[in-house]
Formats: structure tokens, sequence, C-alpha cells
């Protein structure tokens, strides 16, 4: 039974990828229910940290020691379900037990990630938990078995989520300028993985792959669109609109000069340093940071990629997004594109969205339709005012839309 969308429709469960499915059915609520109860059963004794398990989104990084699996928190995974828990306890308010337990759950990971993850500011990209409560940071500056000291997605996503407050938003982004932004764009880590002719230690894929490309490479197009997104929730526009050129292949070369032609001539979605093979890129890595090795794209127009990237652009830094009863308007431009005209099409109406910015520090937005004042209503932001919203029915009524910010 696929679903359709209802919070009570009955869905059967699938079992095993090479199983019948099964004809249990419940309601899509409490198949929430159950996944949110395997959640809970993967938190490590005394946290509310979920385990590495199979791993995250960087699967170069998949531990060699199968013991890891239970024992060790990627900082990265605790950030997005944290994010996807508070979000569940606001839309599920029609049940107010399961709404609260979600709520308290996320209070009780975001503790955790404060207290067990970050340590001395930096927030490590994984935490090994030992016997006798001893905890191994890795992918941090105390990490001295892998030499890996940054990693980026943690840093980005605990901004997108409103994990962190302003003050470790604020170090997030000192970080990766000295860490892990390049010309071609930021990198996953700051350094690579150690390889000894494809030898695991530590990491499997990433000490086995012979080729510097993809996320052996470093430069991930997709992880480089969520630093943007990141970028745009702190406000930080000049940045923002920069990092949309190193990564776009039109004319390239003005926004990254060691950028080859194969860089240029269609969507990339990774940067891969011209070294001939990973001994080479290991000991010329820094080659990368300073521009003097030339850089190639690499596995290119695959996936969602240039619609991840347009996406971004539209509701992250033009700042035009939608909810299903209302369009939200949160802008984050440079001052060099006061008077941008912007067409596009909110619930099936066509407007005109003219960005008018202003020069100074403050920003106290302001909408106006055909030159008349129109009531919004403000939205929180933990890192900056700005964000607005307007009923989809009032926005049916307007001919042109003119975000204003003074």
């Amino acid at each position: 039974m696929p679903f359709t969308g209802h919070i009570d429709e009955q869905v059967v469960y699938h079992h095993a990828a090479d199983a019948l499915p099964s004809q249990e059915a419940e309601s899509v609520l409490e198949h929430v229910k159950a996944a949110v109860d395997t959640t809970c059963k993967r938190f490590l004794k005394g946290t509310a940290l979920i385990s590495y398990a199979g791993g995250d989104w960087d699967d170069t990084l998949q531990p060699a020691d199968e013991a890891l699996k239970t024992e060790l928190v990627s900082a990265w995974t605790v950030a997005l379900a944290f994010q996807v828990i508070r979000n569940l306890a606001e839309v599920t308010a029609f049940d107010p037990e399961f709404s609260a337990k979600l709520a308290d759950m996320a209070e009780r990971m975001k503790a955790s990630f404060h207290s067990l993850l970050i340590k001395d500011g930096v927030i490590a990209g994984f935490a090994y938990f030992k016997e006798a409560g001893a905890i191994e940071y890795m992918l941090h500056p105390q990490d001295h078995q892998t030499g890996i000291r940054y990693r980026l997605l943690p840093m980005t996503r605990s901004i997108i989520a409103e994990l962190v407050d302003p003050a470790q938003a604020a170090a997030n982004l000192r970080l990766i300028d000295e860490h892990l932004q390049f010309p071609d764009g930021v990198r996953l880590v700051d350094r690579p993985a150690r390889y000894a002719g494809g030898v695991s230690t530590i990491f499997r894929r990433a000490e086995q792959g012979a080729n510097v490309g993809r996320e052996i490479s470093l430069q991930y197009v997709h992880a480089h669109i969520r630093y943007l997104e990141a970028a745009a929730k702190l406000g930080e526009a000049d940045r923002a609109w920069k990092g949309l050129f190193q990564i776009n292949p039109i004319l390239i070369q003005e926004n990254v000069p060691n950028a080859k032609r194969r860089q240029s001539n269609m969507y990339f979605s990774s940067s891969d340093g011209e070294f001939p093979d990973r001994y080479s890129y290991h000991e010329h890595f820094d080659q990368l940071r300073t521009g003097s090795v030339e850089v190639k794209g690499g596995w290119r127009l695959y996936s969602s990629g240039p619609g991840i990237y347009l996406n971004q652009l539209i509701s992250g830094i033009l700042g035009i997004r939608f909810t299903a009863d209302r369009l939200i308007m949160d802008p984050v431009l440079p001052a060099g594109l006061d008077g941008l005209h912007f067409t596009y099409q909110c619930f099936g109406c066509i407007l005109t969205f003219v960005y008018h910015i202003g020069s100074g520090p403050s920003r106290t937005p302001e909408l106006r339709a055909e030159g008349v004042a129109v009531p919004v209503q403000s939205l929180s932001n933990p890192y900056r005012p700005g964000v607005q919203a307007l009923p989809n029915e009032r926005c049916l009524s307007l001919r042109t839309g003119n975000c204003t910010s003074i």
C-alpha cells in the first residue's frame, strides 16, 4: 500500500529486503513511533547519542573494526537526528503525549551533543566511547590516530539544525575558514586519510580507494552546498553568494583560477586534484590549499546535483520558501545585488520579487507590494532576525512582491 499523505493511513511493514511484505498494517503515525523507538534503542548507555551502526553520509569513513559500529558516534548523525526529532515534535501537536516525548528527546540529544561531542570548542567528527566512560575523539585536534582534525559535516549541520548557539556557530565558520576552505570550495576534512596500498586499518573505503576522486578528493559539491545553506542561515550574504560561483561551471576560471577546462563544461559533483596517485596526493595535499595544482570536475552531472544547487539559490539565498499554507521570505543577499528582480511561481501565481538591500549593519526587513507595506509574521532564527511569512491566500492576492531590507 503506497502512502498517500494521511497520518492515519494504514500501511504494511517490510521486515527485510528479500522477504515478502508483511500483511500487518498500522497507521503511518504508528510507523513513525516505531522508528522513534528504534532510534532510542540505539542511544549509547547514559547518553542520547545514536550509535554509528553502518555509517553516516560519508561512507568512505566506515570503520574497519566492526566493533566500532556500536561504540562510535557520528556528530553529523546526531545533529541530523536532532533536527528531525525536534521538527517532528512541532508537527505532532495533535498527539500531545507523543509530541512531549519527542521534545524531551530532542533536548536530551542537544545536551548530550554539547557535553560529549564538543571538546575545546571543536565539534568532533566522531567520538569513540570506550570502557569506563572514556571518550576518544576522532577527526578532532585531539585525534592522534588518524591525523584528521576537522570535519565539515557536523559543523554545517549543527548550524542548519539550530543545535549550536551563535558563539559556537561563529567558531564553526572560523574553523572552516582556517582548515577546510580551499580555492575550489570547502573540503570534507582537513587532510586525506592515510593510504598504504589499499590496506584498511581505521577506515574502509577511505584507505582502499586508489583513485583521487569523489569523497577521496574531499571536495564534494553536495557538502559544499550544505555549507552555503549554513552560511545563509547565519546571514553571511557575501560568503554564500561567493560560494555559489566556486561550484558553478560557467566562467569558473574567474572564481577558481586553477580549474581545468574539464571543470567548466558541465555541472560537476566533486572537484578532484590533478594528482597521479594517492601517494602524491597525500604528499602534496597542501597544493590544493594554495591553488598551485590544477583541479578537474569529477563524477559529473549525476543524481539531483543541479537541482540541489538551484534549490539553495532560491530557498536559501534569494530566500523564497514554502509550507503548505504560507510563503516564507528570508533573503540573504550582498549589497551589490540591490535592485535584483526575481520572477517565480508561488502557489500557482506569478510574482516578481524586487530586492532593495541596505548597506548598514542593521537588517530591518520590510515587505511591500506595489509600494504598500504588507503585514507579515516574523519567524524565529536563533542567529539573526529577518525571517518573514505570508499566508498563501494573501500571497495569491499580490501581483508584485517587493522585498525590502533597510
